[in-house]
């Protein structure tokens, strides 16, 4: 099944409603939050009103996690390694808030 949506970050969240509702407006059915850092989600609240919103929609709910500063595939174990340490941190957030995301999206490199 086809799924048409758009993408939101944080610094949507003064006018989540509205965009939500021109959307569905338009036809769209899904939703893509972008995490743009781990340091997006040090204050959760702006993805707990993306939830709020979200939920009172049909809409279907991806996750795009953080892409800079994350190398999964680095050839250095350090850096990999850190890497995989704040993708499993952000996981961990994201299952806490509870949020029912069809997909998340991480870049290895």
């Amino acid at each position: 099944m086809i799924k048409l949506g758009y993408s939101v970050w944080k610094k949507d969240v003064s006018r989540i409603e509205e965009l939500t509702s021109e959307f569905i407006e338009q036809g769209l059915d899904h939703v893509e939050i972008d995490i743009d850092s781990l340091l997006d989600l040090d204050d959760n609240t702006w993805i707990m009103r993306f939830k709020d919103v979200f939920s009172s929609y049909n809409i279907s709910i991806g996750v795009h996690a953080p892409w800079r500063e994350i190398h999964l595939a680095s050839p250095l174990d350090d850096i990999r390694e850190a890497s995989e340490k704040i993708i499993i941190k952000i996981l961990e957030i994201l299952d806490k808030l509870d949020i029912d995301y069809d997909y998340i999206i991480i870049h290895p490199s």
